[in-house]
């Protein structure tokens, strides 16, 4: 972990490697600074929350309200996205459907 936390400073900006950053934080213990690290993390556009809520290795900071909140703040994201990609699908599929129509 010595390693990941002397290359944070360089990566701070990918959100894999501040999430990965936060479990590390949370395997160590130390509860506060995961959720902040997670915090970062989010506000990067990491939001894999189906990943985050089956992993028991968060320990004591899955019990934390903040870390709640963050789950779901990220769950309401991929609803949201998921939303968003049904609509393009099904506006595709409208317009193609509209286009053979259209073409007979």
């Amino acid at each position: 972990h010595q390693n990941l936390e002397k290359e944070l400073p360089k990566l701070s900006g990918f959100p894999p490697v501040v999430f990965r950053s936060a479990q590390n934080a949370a395997l160590r213990g130390a509860t506060s600074e995961a959720i902040e690290r997670l915090r970062r993390a989010v506000d990067l556009g990491f939001n894999n929350y189906y990943w985050i809520a089956g992993d028991d290795s968060w320990g004591e900071t899955a019990g934390h309200p903040e870390f709640e909140r963050l789950l779901i703040e990220m769950k309401s994201r991929v609803e949201r996205q998921r939303a968003y990609l049904e609509s393009v699908h099904d506006e595709q599929a409208f317009r193609r459907e509209i286009g053979s129509l259209l073409a007979d």
